[in-house]
């Protein structure tokens, strides 16, 4: 199945992410910018959860984009009605966002390289197996 974006209603649509997770001065400030932006430059991404009658989604994604789309349809009724969403109908779909949204661990820096050792002092590192027999055979 193919990804589809496509306006939906803000009124049948759900999510699971309680709208107090999220700080209210920053819902106002996003609802403020999707209603003069004309819209989310991030779309929410919803999965279909009513029958063809009954058309409803949940947000799976951006749920903060979502609170901040409601406040703007409180504020703005008219304006504020549709929200521009990603519709993940396939499980692969899914899955894919859980792989985006899982934490991840930061990668292991590589080790930094070793210093070159100068070739004027055989004595650099006192433990190069070199350097000791340079210096056993100077002494000999």
């Amino acid at each position: 199945m193919a990804i589809t974006s496509k306006l939906i209603a803000v009124r049948r649509t759900d999510c699971t992410t309680p709208r107090e997770a999220f700080d209210p001065q920053h819902i106002e400030e996003i609802a403020l910018s999707i209603l003069d932006c004309g819209g989310l430059i991030k779309p929410i991404t919803v999965k279909r959860a009513g029958t063809e009658e009954d058309m409803r989604y949940e947000v799976v994604d951006n749920a903060l984009g979502f609170w901040a789309a409601v406040r703007a349809r409180e504020m703005n009724p008219r304006k504020g009605e549709m929200v521009n969403a990603t519709i993940a109908e396939d499980p692969k779909h899914l899955r894919q966002l859980e792989l985006l949204n899982a934490p991840t661990t930061p990668a292991t820096p590589a080790p930094a390289p070793a210093p070159e050792r100068k070739r004027d002092n055989p004595f650099a590192d006192p433990n190069d197996a070199a350097a000791i027999e340079y210096a056993r055979r100077r002494m000999a």
